[in-house]
Parts: C-alpha cells; sequence; structure tokens
C-alpha cells in the first residue's frame, strides 16, 4: 500500500478482555500474565467487579452467589492487581492494561479499559446508575473505554441496547469471543453459550446501520488465565509503538480490527481513510485499498458496502507441481488429540534444515471454560517455548483431548520460511513414547502428513501442507462510483483454515 496511511505503523495483536482467578474465573494472574506474553504483544486481564441491576433478573441462588464472591474478590485484590499488571508492563515487548467489567441485563456487559492502571474502579449501584456512567463517560477526558461485548444477546439478557450505546464512551465494540461472532446474522462461529442466541437487532452490523461509528474488535472471554487462547477472538491494533500511550490513542482513533485466532494483517482504506476512520468524499468516486497477509491460505476477501457483500474475491491454492527455486511460505506443525480428557504431556523439538526462519507464531490454547462452576484441576501456566539456537524452536506444553469432535484443544506452531525445495523440518518428539519425523518442503507442498504416538487413540502430530506465500497474500485497488453520503465498508477476509478477520469501518461523510 506503498506510502499510505500505514506506514510507519505496525499491527500488534493482543486480548483486552478475558479472565482469571482474581474474580470469579480459574487460575492465577501471574499464570494469566507468563501465558499471555508467550503469544501476544498486549493484553489486559479484566476482573468481575459489579452487576449493578442483577435484581431485576430471575438469577438462580448458586450463580448470584459466586458473581458476588468474585466481585468482593476483585475489590479484596485491586491493589495486589495493579501492581502485578504494572510489573509485567514491558514496552516494545508486551504491553499491559488495567481493565474489569461491569454486567447489565438491560444495557448489555460493558469491560472498562483504564489508561491509568491505578485508578480506581467506577462501580454503578444499580441500573439508573449504570445508564448515567454509559451516558456521562468521555473515554478521551476520563481515561476510560467502556467496550460492550458479547453484543449479539437479546437487550434484556446482557446484549446490547444500541439506543444507550454512546460512541464518546465506547469507540471500541467486540464482535467475536467465546460466546460467537457478531459480526451480523448467520455468520460464522455461532453463539451457542447457556446465555442464549444471536439477536439479529444486536449485531454489529446493526449498529454501523444506525450511524454508529466504531472500532471492532475480538477477545476470548476465556475464564482460565489463558488470554489468546487460540481460535476464540483476539484484537489487531495499528501503532506506530508498542506501549500504552500509542496503544490507547489507537484505540480512541479506531485503528482496530477482530481476528478470530490467526495474525492475520489487513490494510483497508477508503479515500486514503484507513480502518475506523471517517473518509472525505472525493471527485471520481472513492478509491478502497486492500491489503492482507494471512496465517493461511486465503479463501475468499470480501469489502463490505453497508451490510452487504459489494466485492467478492475467492482464492484457489496453487497446483503443487509448482514449485519454484527458492521458497517462502508458512508450515503449521499442529499437536494434541488422544482420548479426552487424558493429559498429555508434549516435549517438542522443531528443527530447520537450509531453511530460514521468517517469523514464528504460537496458536496456544488454555483449558476451555465456559461455567465458572466447572473443574479445571490446577495447572494453569504449562507451557514454555525458547528457540536455543538458530532454526531450533522448543515447545513443552499439555493437551487434553479434544472435548468434542467440533471442539479443538490442541496446540501448535505456525513457522514462516524460506528455503530451497529440498531443504527440511524434522519434528522430535520425547517421552515414553518418542518420535522423530523428517520432511523436505518440496514433500509437504504437496501434501500434509500425519504421525501418531502409538497406537489406535494415541496423541498425534499433524503437519499441515507447507502454504507458499503467494497463498496467503494479496493486495488489491478498486473505485466506488456510486456512493451517498453516509455509507460505510469495511473489509471481511476467511483463509481455508476457517479463521477470519474483520476490519473497523470507514464511514464516508
Amino acid at each position: 500500500m506503498g506510502t499510505d496511511w500505514y506506514s510507519g505503523r505496525k499491527a500488534y495483536c493482543g486480548d483486552i478482555h478475558n479472565h482469571c482467578g482474581i474474580s470469579y474465573g480459574h487460575g492465577p494472574l501471574a499464570a494469566a500474565l507468563s501465558n499471555a506474553a508467550l503469544q501476544l504483544d498486549f493484553a489486559s486481564i479484566t476482573g468481575h467487579a459489579a452487576w449493578p441491576d442483577m435484581d431485576e433478573g430471575d438469577m438462580p441462588p448458586e450463580v448470584a452467589s459466586y458473581h458476588n464472591e468474585g466481585f468482593a474478590r476483585l475489590r479484596d485484590n485491586a491493589d495486589e492487581y495493579t501492581r502485578a499488571i504494572d510489573q509485567a508492563n514491558k514496552p516494545g515487548s508486551f504491553v499491559t492494561l488495567a481493565g474489569y467489567e461491569l454486567h447489565s441485563f438491560r444495557y448489555g456487559d460493558y469491560t472498562v479499559l483504564q489508561k491509568d492502571s491505578a485508578a480506581p474502579m467506577v462501580l454503578p449501584p444499580d441500573g439508573d446508575a449504570m445508564l448515567r456512567f454509559l451516558r456521562d463517560t468521555d473515554a478521551e477526558r476520563d481515561g476510560l473505554i467502556l467496550m460492550p461485548h458479547h453484543i449479539g444477546y437479546k437487550t434484556g439478557f446482557r446484549g446490547i441496547d444500541w439506543s444507550s450505546y454512546n460512541p464518546v464512551a465506547s469507540p471500541l465494540v467486540e464482535i467475536i469471543s467465546m460466546h460467537g461472532l457478531a459480526e451480523s446474522e448467520n455468520r460464522a462461529f455461532p453463539y451457542l453459550h447457556t446465555m442464549g442466541p444471536l439477536d439479529d437487532a444486536n449485531t454489529a452490523q446493526a449498529g454501523m446501520a444506525r450511524g454508529y461509528s466504531f472500532g471492532v474488535t475480538g477477545s476470548t472471554d476465556h475464564h482460565s488465565a489463558h488470554p489468546g487462547s487460540y481460535g476464540y477472538g483476539r484484537t489487531v491494533v495499528w501503532a506506530p509503538a508498542l506501549d500504552r500511550q500509542s496503544l490507547w490513542q489507537a484505540f480512541l482513533d479506531r485503528r482496530t480490527y477482530a481476528v478470530s485466532g490467526d495474525r492475520i494483517e489487513c490494510r483497508f482504506s477508503v479515500n486514503g481513510e484507513a480502518m475506523g476512520g471517517i473518509a472525505r468524499e472525493l471527485p471520481g468516486g472513492r478509491t478502497i485499498r486492500v491489503g492482507v497477509r494471512g496465517g493461511d491460505a486465503l479463501s475468499r476477501v470480501e469489502v463490505i458496502k453497508n451490510g452487504v457483500v459489494w466485492l467478492q474475491k475467492n482464492y484457489t491454492p496453487l497446483s503443487a507441481s509448482y514449485q519454484p527455486e527458492r521458497l517462502r511460505g508458512k508450515l503449521y506443525v499442529e499437536l494434541g488429540w488422544g482420548e479426552k480428557g487424558r493429559v498429555h504431556e508434549w516435549n517438542l523439538r522443531v528443527a530447520l534444515d537450509h531453511l530460514s526462519l521468517v517469523s514464528l507464531e504460537p496458536r496456544l490454547r488454555g483449558i476451555d471454560v465456559v461455567d465458572p462452576l466447572d473443574k479445571t484441576g490446577d495447572r494453569f501456566a504449562f507451557t514454555s517455548l525458547e528457540q536455543p539456537a538458530t532454526g531450533i524452536v522448543n515447545l513443552r506444553t499439555l493437551t487434553f483431548g479434544n472435548a468434542t469432535s467440533v471442539t479443538a484443544q490442541t496446540q501448535g506452531l505456525c513457522l514462516e520460511v524460506e528455503g530451497p525445495a529440498d531443504g527440511a523440518l524434522e519434528i522430535s518428539v520425547e517421552g515414553k513414547i518418542g518420535a522423530t519425523r523428517r520432511y523436505t518442503l518440496g514433500e509437504l507442498s504437496r501434501s500434509g502428513s500425519v504421525f501418531y504416538l502409538g497406537g489406535f487413540l494415541t496423541p498425534a502430530v499433524k503437519v499441515h501442507r507447507f502454504v507458499p506465500e503467494s497463498e496467503y497474500t494479496d493486495e488489491f485497488e478498486l473505485t466506488d462510483t456510486a456512493g451517498k453520503p453516509g455509507d460505510w465498508y469495511y473489509l471481511r477476509v476467511m483463509q481455508g483454515n476457517m479463521q477470519g478477520a474483520w476490519t473497523s469501518p470507514v464511514f464516508v461523510r
């Protein structure tokens, strides 16, 4: 995209809404912070803080009890929380932000991000006070971003109430998490939680259609000390530096987008205005620029205009017979499977032979917990990742078997590599049952490979097909000459591995 707005900025990936045992949830805060630093650029560990209108719903006693106990636990340990968040903050490598959560039947749940980690929590005592908090807060003035999340539930059932939404207080809206995707009706990642189905009136598109311009985000809403747990939602923000001030300003400016899991890099602009901005009308129509760099082969890239697919590009993988002299692309090594509930300890070594490691993307999961009353065991920080020498990656972690046939509990590493077709990847698994396998890029270009650590129902390793760079990158420009004031555009990306990205909209005024 050349010298446009994105030049001089970088896409940083994080999770700004997730939970652990600091309120109700599982696992210590220290585990949450160490897990986040393994695979994220920034994180906010969220404490459940209050439910101002809890008495307005029909609450089972045990549910009300664990909420109130969690709220009290967070208040009692507020100073300890602040110290831990500040000590973990390492500008340039891993940035932490403070935050807490407010529930509401009437107005929906909000994550409160704090610019100043030591600022006292604002805890509205009732529903009317909650409404005043939403209406009176100015994110820039007050250093608080009130981010609605799992917006897709029905209003009155902890889904968003668009009539009380205040864009000045809430420049960011979370659209994907463990709860599902609330981009629009009939989309991937359905709402399946006990809280109910997606209400079409409470999608992100419904808010955009009302004229609200907000930045979209993704977060895991994970409850077992594992921010960024792969596949449940993350936020990517375009900022000039990795520090609190730069991220905060980018949040205020809505320079964000949501991804489900992979670090998909998206560049999107209309008339030179980047995602989250307000574009000016120019003579000759709207110039729309798109740049995508995915984590797997692209399946389709769509430009959405006013809630309708205005442009769709579909992609076809290259023929396996096409092998240039030098290859660059992505190798995904995934491990897990085996019997459900049976813990397997992994000591995995990946070594590159005549290949250069361009980048490394961990794709790590925590223990999936939806109900805070579920049991989880006592191991939460169970992963370590090291690069002891050039071209060598060591991963120690746990897998637990997949909870259902459609719920993954695997762990993985995505390596972007470069080298000749006869350059090789060697995988060694240590333990009671060990194995070593060696694959050339040429072999993996034709197909992936699987090996088991033993017999039937034992854990397994899948080395996915090598994806050349040309299959996960694209860049193009187009013009819309049929626009009107108030139009809005955003980008949707879907990959072959079913991971996606959704950018903040650009409105044309």
